[in-house]
């Protein structure tokens, strides 16, 4: 009876091991990326500083010349910590609160120090070599504010809207030599990608000069009547081949996609794709990444996206 039990015993220890054995054998698969979690905020609560302007059309839609920012910073309980940095660029109809604000605060709570530059409206293509040269000053001459203290600027990326998209691509075209003065003052800056969001057609033309290596993620509404629509991707191919871009047509919206969000949430599709891409390029989120260059239809929804296309650099 005894050598029943003991070989009862043994019997199970040996099953029991097989099983540990056969578990390490075999790795549980990781598992699948939480798309949903880009579309909202983060767990950092967010210091908010800085003025709004005045709006930026006067009298008989006359433009007011404006020039400010507003700042969105992470909070932490580490003084040292820093922050990967995001300069926002509304278009020329608006002075940022139309279109960064409600980016920058969820942007912000996920841990980006995020500036929303505006300037005059009939100037805002020179908006963020401004407002980079503006945080340049504010460190050289010994006056760094909170985000200046708190950035990351060696992992940078311009952000735009319109012709704040516009903007972003101008100013990314300064890496190639145009004037690579852009973000000089700055120590350690290093632009990292950039985001177009409803990009106005006459501005392709700087697309050849953005550098080559530069990740650049352009989106657009597919009945956008300012952008180039269906033949954006199309575009792209022609006019920059060898750089490394990213371009999406989001389904059913127009030029106000990016800033619509009922009874549609367009915006809360542009800022999904924006989160995720950011983090894959200024964070190194490899699966974020991934998700890009094999066109995860989890993340990239044939229901809300007509145009979905990469060049070879960036599925690389």
């Amino acid at each position: 009876m005894i050598r029943l039990k003991v070989l009862r015993r043994a019997v199970a220890l040996s099953l029991a091991g097989l099983l540990v054995l056969s578990g390490t054998a075999h790795a549980v698969p990781a598992a699948a990326p939480a798309y949903a979690d880009y579309a909202g905020g983060g767990r950092y609560s967010v210091s908010e500083s800085g003025q709004w302007a005045p709006p930026p059309f006067g009298p008989g839609g006359v433009p007011v010349l404006q020039f400010g920012h507003r700042d969105y910073v992470p909070r932490s309980s580490d003084p040292n910590q820093k922050f990967p940095f995001v300069l926002m660029t509304a278009g020329v109809g608006g002075d940022g609160r139309y279109f960064g604000e409600s980016y920058a605060k969820k942007l912000a709570s996920r841990g980006y120090a995020v500036r929303i530059g505006y300037g005059a409206a009939n100037l805002t293509f020179v908006t963020p070599e401004a407002h980079l040269s503006s945080l340049g000053l504010e460190i050289t001459q010994g006056r760094a504010g909170e985000l200046a203290r708190r950035a990351d600027f060696s992992r940078s990326a311009l952000v735009g809207y319109s012709a704040g998209a516009g903007a972003s691509m101008w100013a990314s075209a300064t890496q190639g030599g145009v004037a690579p003065a852009l973000g000089a003052q700055i120590p350690g800056f290093r632009l990292a990608g950039a985001v177009a969001m409803g990009l106005p057609a006459n501005y392709y033309a700087a697309e050849p000069l953005v550098p080559d290596n530069l990740p650049f993620l352009i989106m657009y509404g597919e009945n956008d009547a300012y952008g180039l629509g269906g033949v954006s991707h199309q575009a792209m191919h022609a006019l920059a081949e060898n750089k490394h871009q990213t371009i999406v047509g989001v389904r059913g919206t127009d030029h106000l996609g990016p800033v619509t969000s009922a009874p549609v949430d367009y915006q809360g599709r542009f800022f999904t794709l924006m989160t995720a891409w950011l983090d894959g390029n200024l964070r190194g989120d490899q699966g974020a990444r991934e998700a890009f260059r094999v066109k995860d239809c989890n993340l990239v929804r044939a229901d809300y996206y007509t145009v979905y296309d990469q060049t070879a650099r960036a599925r690389r």
